[in-house]
């Protein structure tokens, strides 16, 4: 994360299943306090890679075109996979396809699209709105590049 002048890095191998391995942190975590907008960015963040809709796609083939609709009990998914060729990032290449997705659990509403690659652990590019309790959040995260280290 950079702010101004600031620069500071998280990393957090238990996101993508590697308990063995500690976090690393590097900078000052101080430039969390110097962000006014910190906690709306932090409740759109949290909202965007929480919500409930990263489950209906957990069983999809990314790489085939779908559309589909998953409800029940107060939440209704629809959404639409488009296999959009290869990117490259760090030097390998991914197969990616395009997502585009509306939602609504309970009194939370939400539409958004991405770029994922079902090798990676994050969207490559995702943007969206998450709406709860009057708030509107837009939340728009792109990698631009990313390294692999043997560990």
């Amino acid at each position: 994360m950079k702010y101004g002048d600031t620069e500071v890095e998280f990393y957090n191998p238990g996101a993508v299943g590697e308990m063995s391995v500690t976090p690393y942190q590097e900078g000052d975590i101080n430039v969390l306090s110097q962000i006014a907008d910190i906690q709306d960015i932090y409740m759109g963040w949290w909202g965007f890679y929480n919500f409930g809709f990263w489950v209906a796609l957990e069983d999809e083939n990314l790489y085939q075109a779908t559309q589909a609709s998953v409800g029940a009990m107060g939440y209704q998914y629809n959404y639409e996979i488009d296999p959009d060729g290869t990117m490259t990032l760090g030097g390998h290449d991914f197969k990616v396809s395009n997502v585009k997705w509306t939602y609504q659990l309970g009194d939370a509403t939400g539409q958004g699209e991405a770029t994922l690659a079902a090798n990676l652990p994050v969207p490559i590019e995702a943007k969206g709105v998450f709406i709860a309790q009057g708030t509107n959040v837009f939340t728009h995260v792109k990698m631009e590049d990313i390294g692999f280290e043997k560990i």
